[in-house]
């Protein structure tokens, strides 16, 4: 027998045999191979036969989008192929289902008995002639969600710059481990701005606070070391913020600082995700109300101005200035009025039976003298209706300080000033003495 590829040329003649290796033409498409099959007398008859030669692989196939990570431990994953192609689906451990067609480029197979974390699922197409596509490939991370637990103390009050312990719990199916961070949000709602945003990585072992915009981590520090992490509403004191871990629990014991300016009525929000970034989004667990404390004390509270004569004036001096903390939480302004003035009457000038007690409230190092008071006219007088203080009243300009904004611990110098009435029915000097008290509103 002997054989051709196009009828003319021939090879060389050969035994006959029930199968035969033939190389045919180079190049996809149609074929046509021809054989002669020889008697021992040697007459031949040529056969004939068409094949259609397809070296070409097809295209690998499109994957879809898939749903990752999940905690559903079945998928239905869905794409397109060439037309005629079969698509073959695998990954180890994962029960493939049979492969559907709802057109001749479309496909779709579904997956389940996923093992926790990430499984790698390959596509290839396989098409009639046998040749297989480059495969596709894509990734399902499967696992189950972490939860939050709690907040203890779940509800109270505390003071502005009182030492606070909250501790949290967070727990995760796969091992405390598998978390990958956790946050502690204290606020009226579920707003990172201007509060107490706390962040633990438990990946890294690192401490953040969010600053006042929302817009950046402070800190990065590990628990139990010496530092404290602040922005203008909370400090978190990282040396005595402890973390630990057991079985499926990570527990965080936060150690939190208010500052007055994050006074009032607060809610407490738990967040966490994991390492397949699976989440547990944010839920409401408690309540906290965070308090100011208004309180000044004085220093030398009797001003005994002795012996005095109508029209006369009399000012203090920096030996009996009276020393007024703010020993509060929070700043405040400071106001001034008589309290059950008696004998002559009080005015914003003297004059007949008329006295007139102004103050200024200053640096406790400013030293204001006799033509300091009333610089804008009667704005230093202290009334029996209360009055606070503003860059002019109660204050002066050579002033370092001022009664309107006080911090917590600061302290102001407050100066009196006695006119006496310029005219009076009384024969004799009287004897003054000013007793200054104060209280909080």
């Amino acid at each position: 027998m002997q054989f051709s590829n196009d009828g003319s040329n021939w090879s060389e003649p050969e035994a006959l045999a029930v199968a035969k290796a033939w190389a045919l033409f180079a190049g996809d498409g149609e074929k046509t191979v021809f054989v002669k099959f020889f008697d021992k007398a040697g007459n031949f008859s040529v056969y004939s036969d068409k094949i259609i030669l397809d070296t070409t692989a097809p295209v690998a196939p499109v994957i879809n989008a898939v749903t990752t990570p999940t905690t559903t431990n079945q998928q239905t994953i869905t794409g397109t192929k060439d037309p005629g192609a079969v698509i073959i689906v695998s990954s180890s451990g994962v029960t493939i289902g049979a492969v559907s067609y709802p057109s001749d480029t479309a496909w779709r197979c579904q997956l389940s008995g996923f093992k926790v974390g990430e499984n790698l699922i390959t596509v290839k197409a396989k098409d009639t002639a046998g040749n297989e596509s480059p495969q596709a490939t894509v990734k399902v991370v499967y696992g189950r969600a972490p939860q939050a637990g709690g907040v203890s103390p779940s509800s109270g009050v505390s003071n502005a710059w009182q030492a606070v312990t909250f501790t949290t719990t967070y727990t995760d199916a796969d091992g405390w481990q598998n978390i990958q961070y956790i946050h502690l949000l204290v606020n009226d709602g579920i707003r990172g701005e201007n509060c107490f945003y706390g962040f633990y990585n438990q990946n890294d072992n690192m401490l953040y606070l969010r600053n006042n915009a929302n817009s950046d981590w402070l800190g990065g520090f590990a628990p139990e070391t010496g530092n404290v992490i602040e922005n203008s509403y909370a400090k978190l004191d990282v040396s005595k913020t402890i973390v630990s871990g057991s079985g499926n629990t990570l527990t965080v014991k936060w150690a939190v600082i208010f500052k007055p300016e994050f006074a009032g009525s607060k809610k407490t929000y738990l967040y966490c995700k994991d390492d397949y970034e699976l989440e547990a989004p944010w839920q409401e667990k408690g309540s906290w109300s965070i308090n100011n404390i208004l309180s000044i004390s004085l220093d030398n509270k009797l001003w005994d101005i002795g012996a005095i004569t109508a029209g006369k004036t009399v000012s203090m001096n920096k030996d009996n200035k009276i020393i007024i903390t703010n020993d509060g939480t929070a700043q405040e302004a400071l106001e001034l009025k008589l309290s059950d003035p008696s004998g002559w009457s009080a005015a914003t000038a003297a004059g007949q039976e008329k006295y007139v007690l102004s103050g200024i409230i200053c640096g406790t190092n400013d030293i204001p003298q006799e033509a300091s008071f009333n610089q804008e006219g009667a704005d230093d007088v202290i009334l029996v209706n209360s009055q606070r203080s503003t860059l002019n009243v109660f204050a002066y300009s050579q002033g370092t300080a001022n009664g309107v904004q006080v911090a917590s611990g600061e302290k102001r110098a407050l100066y009196l000033q006695f006119k006496a009435p310029t005219v009076t029915q009384k024969k004799i000097e009287q004897t003054i003495s000013v007793t200054v008290t104060c209280q909080s509103p």
